[in-house]
């Protein structure tokens, strides 16, 4: 008579005492956990345990907060102020965060999320910045790639770029007296434009 547990198959064993048979044992688990089960033939008693483990990325997700990021209009060539992601690890189980990659005009200013292994609800923090190469809509996304079933997960990233206001030195001129119909000595003011290119 043998007894045995479903989530595990073999093949018959040969009760003849002067055979010897190999065979080869499989867990078939239906879900991750611990699974035990004894096997009884005629000639042996085999004690049987297996581990039934999910997938990484089973039934696994991450919130991230917010989904986009608009960044106000920022002078060419300079650096705006840093807007913050927020990662939340939201499973029973850690989550394993790979890399957080912006593209276009944006940088990460700090980056407590890449290589880390959230544990079960904690949080970790990107701050993004702004770096407009030209004026315009400048546009880019935030990759996010993790142990999550729905990685890699996006946001959303847009700022404008605008020229910087030329500026005038000295800002007044003083001619003093001058006698009518007599031209004055020349003095000069100097404009400057701050910009990388051409403003007409």
């Amino acid at each position: 008579m043998t007894r045995r547990l479903n989530r595990f198959h073999r093949p018959s064993l040969d009760p003849r005492p002067w055979l010897s048979t190999v065979a080869n044992l499989k867990l078939a688990a239906a879900r991750a956990g611990r699974f035990a089960a004894i096997v009884l033939t005629a000639t042996a008693t085999l004690l049987l345990a297996g581990i039934g483990t999910a997938p990484a990325h089973a039934a696994t997700r991450l919130t991230i907060s917010p989904l986009v990021l608009v960044f106000p209009e920022q002078e060419v060539g300079t650096t705006s102020t840093a807007k913050n992601v927020t990662l939340t690890n939201p499973n029973a189980s850690a989550l394993q965060i790979n890399t957080v990659t912006p593209s276009g005009d944006f940088t990460l200013s700090s980056d407590g999320c890449t290589g880390t292994l959230l544990a079960p609800a904690a949080k970790c923090i990107v701050s993004v910045v702004f770096t407009p190469s030209q004026t315009g809509t400048r546009t880019g996304t935030l990759t996010i790639a993790d142990g999550a079933f729905n990685s890699p997960q996006t946001v959303s990233l847009s700022g404008k770029g605008i020229l910087v206001k030329p500026t005038f030195s000295p800002t007044h001129l003083t001619f003093g007296n001058v006698p009518v119909d007599v031209p004055s000595a020349p003095q000069t003011i100097t404009l400057t434009n701050p910009n990388w290119f051409h403003s007409a």
